[in-house]
Protein backbone atom coordinates (compact mmCIF):
# COMPACT_ATOMS: atom_id res chain seq x y z
CA UNK A 1 0.00 0.00 0.00
CA UNK A 2 1.29 3.79 -1.08
CA UNK A 3 2.42 5.22 2.82
CA UNK A 4 0.49 8.62 1.67
CA UNK A 5 -2.57 6.52 1.98
CA UNK A 6 -1.80 4.55 4.84
CA UNK A 7 -0.85 8.00 6.74
CA UNK A 8 -4.01 9.81 5.58
CA UNK A 9 -6.10 6.84 7.05
CA UNK A 10 -4.15 6.96 9.96
CA UNK A 11 -4.76 10.52 10.90
CA UNK A 12 -8.13 10.50 9.81
CA UNK A 13 -8.49 7.49 12.73
CA UNK A 14 -6.82 9.75 15.32
CA UNK A 15 -8.60 12.48 14.68
CA UNK A 16 -12.07 10.33 15.06
CA UNK A 17 -10.62 9.04 18.40
CA UNK A 18 -9.77 12.30 19.92
CA UNK A 19 -12.81 13.66 18.55
CA UNK A 20 -11.52 16.71 16.83
CA UNK A 21 -13.71 16.63 13.59
CA UNK A 22 -14.28 19.82 14.79
CA UNK A 23 -11.04 20.95 12.71
CA UNK A 24 -12.46 21.20 9.05
CA UNK A 25 -9.26 19.94 8.19
CA UNK A 26 -8.52 18.65 4.79
CA UNK A 27 -5.55 16.35 3.11
CA UNK A 28 -4.65 14.68 -0.40
CA UNK A 29 -2.47 12.14 -1.35
CA UNK A 30 -0.93 10.68 -4.05
CA UNK A 31 -0.99 13.24 -6.61
CA UNK A 32 -4.81 13.70 -5.64
CA UNK A 33 -6.09 10.55 -6.05
CA UNK A 34 -7.18 10.54 -2.45
CA UNK A 35 -8.45 13.19 -1.14
CA UNK A 36 -10.76 12.70 2.57
CA UNK A 37 -11.62 15.67 5.00
CA UNK A 38 -12.96 16.03 8.35
CA UNK A 39 -16.04 18.12 8.67
CA UNK A 40 -17.84 20.18 11.72
CA UNK A 41 -20.55 17.93 13.64
CA UNK A 42 -22.90 21.00 12.65
CA UNK A 43 -21.37 21.38 8.95
CA UNK A 44 -23.83 21.65 6.47
CA UNK A 45 -21.88 21.48 3.30
CA UNK A 46 -21.34 18.08 1.72
CA UNK A 47 -17.44 17.56 1.06
CA UNK A 48 -17.68 14.98 -1.84
CA UNK A 49 -19.22 17.92 -3.81
CA UNK A 50 -16.33 20.15 -2.82
CA UNK A 51 -14.39 17.80 -4.78
CA UNK A 52 -13.09 15.24 -1.81
CA UNK A 53 -13.27 11.45 -2.56
CA UNK A 54 -14.91 10.62 0.89
CA UNK A 55 -15.60 12.47 3.79
CA UNK A 56 -16.12 11.89 7.97
CA UNK A 57 -19.27 12.77 9.78
CA UNK A 58 -21.80 11.07 12.00
CA UNK A 59 -24.95 9.22 10.88
CA UNK A 60 -27.54 11.54 11.27
CA UNK A 61 -26.05 13.61 8.82
CA UNK A 62 -25.21 11.55 5.92
CA UNK A 63 -27.34 11.26 2.75
CA UNK A 64 -29.31 8.33 1.08
CA UNK A 65 -26.21 7.59 -1.11
CA UNK A 66 -23.26 7.41 0.52
CA UNK A 67 -22.06 4.24 1.49
CA UNK A 68 -21.00 4.47 5.51
CA UNK A 69 -17.87 2.80 7.29
CA UNK A 70 -17.75 3.11 11.21
CA UNK A 71 -14.68 4.71 12.00
CA UNK A 72 -14.18 4.01 15.86
CA UNK A 73 -16.64 2.51 18.80
CA UNK A 74 -19.30 4.58 20.06
CA UNK A 75 -19.03 7.85 21.93
CA UNK A 76 -20.35 9.63 24.95
CA UNK A 77 -20.73 13.26 26.15
CA UNK A 78 -19.83 14.46 29.49
CA UNK A 79 -20.64 17.72 31.39
CA UNK A 80 -17.68 18.56 33.49
CA UNK A 81 -16.55 20.72 35.75
CA UNK A 82 -14.16 21.85 38.37
CA UNK A 83 -14.26 20.88 41.78
CA UNK A 84 -13.64 24.20 43.09
CA UNK A 85 -16.57 25.49 40.37
CA UNK A 86 -18.71 22.88 41.70
CA UNK A 87 -18.18 23.65 45.45
CA UNK A 88 -18.82 27.17 44.89
CA UNK A 89 -21.90 27.03 42.64
CA UNK A 90 -23.43 23.94 43.48
CA UNK A 91 -23.74 20.33 41.26
CA UNK A 92 -26.84 20.44 38.78
CA UNK A 93 -29.44 17.56 39.50
CA UNK A 94 -31.21 17.47 36.46
CA UNK A 95 -30.27 19.06 32.78
CA UNK A 96 -31.93 22.45 33.04
CA UNK A 97 -30.65 23.46 36.20
CA UNK A 98 -27.80 24.20 33.61
CA UNK A 99 -29.93 26.97 32.98
CA UNK A 100 -28.69 28.76 35.84
CA UNK A 101 -25.03 27.93 36.06
CA UNK A 102 -22.22 29.38 33.76
CA UNK A 103 -21.52 27.22 30.80
CA UNK A 104 -19.00 27.08 28.73
CA UNK A 105 -20.12 27.16 24.56
CA UNK A 106 -18.51 25.50 21.34
CA UNK A 107 -18.87 27.82 18.33
CA UNK A 108 -18.46 25.53 15.01
CA UNK A 109 -16.46 26.51 12.37
CA UNK A 110 -19.57 27.14 10.64
CA UNK A 111 -20.78 29.41 13.05
CA UNK A 112 -23.74 26.89 14.11
CA UNK A 113 -24.18 26.93 18.30
CA UNK A 114 -25.70 23.21 19.00
CA UNK A 115 -27.82 22.93 21.79
CA UNK A 116 -26.72 20.49 24.38
CA UNK A 117 -28.72 17.23 24.26
CA UNK A 118 -29.68 14.96 26.92
CA UNK A 119 -31.43 11.39 26.95
CA UNK A 120 -32.27 9.41 30.21
CA UNK A 121 -35.63 6.63 30.86
CA UNK A 122 -37.12 7.50 27.10
CA UNK A 123 -37.24 11.08 27.94
CA UNK A 124 -35.61 13.33 25.55
CA UNK A 125 -34.54 16.93 25.88
CA UNK A 126 -32.39 19.75 24.47
CA UNK A 127 -30.94 23.01 26.37
CA UNK A 128 -29.16 25.92 25.36
CA UNK A 129 -27.21 27.33 28.14
CA UNK A 130 -25.78 30.40 28.46
CA UNK A 131 -22.15 31.86 30.25
CA UNK A 132 -19.05 33.69 30.38
CA UNK A 133 -17.69 32.13 27.40
CA UNK A 134 -18.67 31.06 23.76
CA UNK A 135 -15.34 29.45 21.69
CA UNK A 136 -14.29 27.60 18.71
CA UNK A 137 -11.20 26.08 20.15
CA UNK A 138 -11.88 22.88 22.28
CA UNK A 139 -8.66 23.56 23.97
CA UNK A 140 -9.30 26.80 24.97
CA UNK A 141 -12.74 25.13 26.69
CA UNK A 142 -11.12 23.04 28.35
CA UNK A 143 -8.83 24.67 29.99
CA UNK A 144 -11.18 27.19 30.74
CA UNK A 145 -13.56 24.39 32.39
CA UNK A 146 -10.43 23.05 34.43
CA UNK A 147 -9.85 26.64 35.57
CA UNK A 148 -13.26 27.06 37.55
CA UNK A 149 -15.12 29.18 34.66
CA UNK A 150 -17.99 27.08 34.25
CA UNK A 151 -19.48 23.56 33.30
CA UNK A 152 -18.74 22.00 29.79
CA UNK A 153 -19.97 19.81 27.63
CA UNK A 154 -17.42 17.90 25.67
CA UNK A 155 -16.50 14.09 24.38
CA UNK A 156 -15.59 12.01 27.23
CA UNK A 157 -12.66 10.95 25.77
CA UNK A 158 -11.51 14.07 25.46
CA UNK A 159 -12.31 15.47 29.29
CA UNK A 160 -10.78 12.19 30.03
CA UNK A 161 -7.28 13.89 31.19
CA UNK A 162 -9.00 16.01 32.95
CA UNK A 163 -11.70 13.65 34.93
CA UNK A 164 -8.59 10.81 35.86
CA UNK A 165 -6.24 14.00 37.04
CA UNK A 166 -9.03 15.39 39.53
CA UNK A 167 -9.35 18.76 37.76
CA UNK A 168 -12.65 18.19 36.40
CA UNK A 169 -15.90 16.29 37.66
CA UNK A 170 -18.16 14.80 35.85
CA UNK A 171 -22.27 15.56 36.64
CA UNK A 172 -25.40 14.01 34.76
CA UNK A 173 -23.43 10.85 33.92
CA UNK A 174 -26.86 9.49 33.68
CA UNK A 175 -28.37 11.70 31.16
CA UNK A 176 -25.64 11.15 28.74
CA UNK A 177 -25.85 8.06 27.36
CA UNK A 178 -23.80 6.30 24.43
CA UNK A 179 -23.75 7.25 20.84
CA UNK A 180 -22.15 5.80 17.78
CA UNK A 181 -19.32 7.28 16.65
CA UNK A 182 -18.35 9.19 13.24
CA UNK A 183 -18.31 7.40 9.85
CA UNK A 184 -16.50 7.73 6.87
CA UNK A 185 -18.41 8.41 3.96
CA UNK A 186 -17.96 7.89 0.08
CA UNK A 187 -20.82 8.22 -3.02
CA UNK A 188 -22.05 4.87 -3.85
CA UNK A 189 -21.05 4.25 -7.53
CA UNK A 190 -19.86 1.44 -9.35
CA UNK A 191 -16.22 2.40 -10.48
CA UNK A 192 -13.93 3.63 -7.98
CA UNK A 193 -10.29 4.85 -7.89
CA UNK A 194 -7.75 2.19 -6.86
CA UNK A 195 -6.41 4.99 -4.22
CA UNK A 196 -9.69 5.39 -2.70
CA UNK A 197 -10.04 1.63 -2.73
CA UNK A 198 -6.97 1.14 -0.91
CA UNK A 199 -7.51 3.62 1.29
CA UNK A 200 -10.86 2.54 2.18
CA UNK A 201 -9.91 -0.94 3.15
CA UNK A 202 -7.27 0.23 5.50
CA UNK A 203 -9.70 2.43 7.32
CA UNK A 204 -11.60 -0.13 7.87
CA UNK A 205 -9.16 -2.90 9.07
CA UNK A 206 -7.83 -0.51 11.00
CA UNK A 207 -10.58 0.48 12.52
CA UNK A 208 -11.65 -2.86 13.19
CA UNK A 209 -8.67 -3.48 14.73
CA UNK A 210 -8.74 -0.27 17.90
CA UNK A 211 -12.55 -1.32 18.16
CA UNK A 212 -11.33 -4.87 19.35
CA UNK A 213 -8.79 -3.08 21.94
CA UNK A 214 -10.21 -2.34 25.51
CA UNK A 215 -10.95 1.25 26.37
CA UNK A 216 -8.37 3.19 28.89
CA UNK A 217 -11.28 2.83 31.52
CA UNK A 218 -11.60 -0.91 31.09
CA UNK A 219 -7.94 -1.23 30.85
CA UNK A 220 -7.63 0.44 34.07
Amino acid sequence: MNKDIQSLAMAVLDACRKAHLTLATAESCTGGMVAAALTDIAGSSDVVERGFDAGVRYGESLARDMIAVSLVPQQRFVIAASPDHIAAHGRPAHPTDLLQHACIRHRFTSGALLPWEFEKDGESLRITPDGPLTTSSSRLALRAAEGGVGFIHTFEDYARPGLESGRLVSVLADWCPPFPGPFLYYPSRRHMAAGLRAFIDFVRSESKARQSLPSPADAG
